[in-house]
């Protein structure tokens, strides 16, 4: 159970953080009159590298087994369409995340076992969405 919250506080912070911070300033903070500010920053001028940087594979690994575990949830409740979309939609983030997990980190061979389990789960997943989908 403790493994799973971790998971769920981790899969949280990965996706709430970033929008939290957005607007995040101090509006009595005036740095027109330091020296070194030359001009007000109007557009970001850097890389999209340095203004976020990339989860590590283990927290990849992590996210990608909320994702997962989620997705086998509501694979063993889905009744509707709708349901097995949702299980569909889930087994695919955590697959495209584990694919991202590169060969040199320590938690490759995790990642790849876990692609062949979720792979299988979303596959059976959409023939399920498929047989419940009426013909046209």
């Amino acid at each position: 159970m403790n493994s799973i919250f971790c998971r769920w506080v981790l899969l949280v912070t990965v996706s709430v953080l970033p929008s939290a911070l957005v607007g995040c300033t101090d509006p009595d903070f005036d740095d027109s009159t330091d020296p070194n500010h030359s001009q007000p920053m109007t557009s970001w001028q850097g890389s999209a590298a340095e203004a976020a940087p990339l989860p590590s594979p283990e927290e990849t690994l992590n996210t990608a087994l909320i994702l997962g575990d989620r997705a086998d949830q509501a694979a063993h409740s889905a009744q509707t369409t709708t349901d097995w979309e949702v299980a569909a939609a889930r087994f695919e983030q955590a697959l495209n995340l584990l694919k991202a997990i590169p060969p040199s980190s320590e938690h490759y061979s995790s990642a790849q076992a876990k692609i062949q389990d979720y792979d299988a789960k979303l596959q059976e997943s959409r023939r399920r969405l498929t047989a419940l989908r009426p013909e046209s």
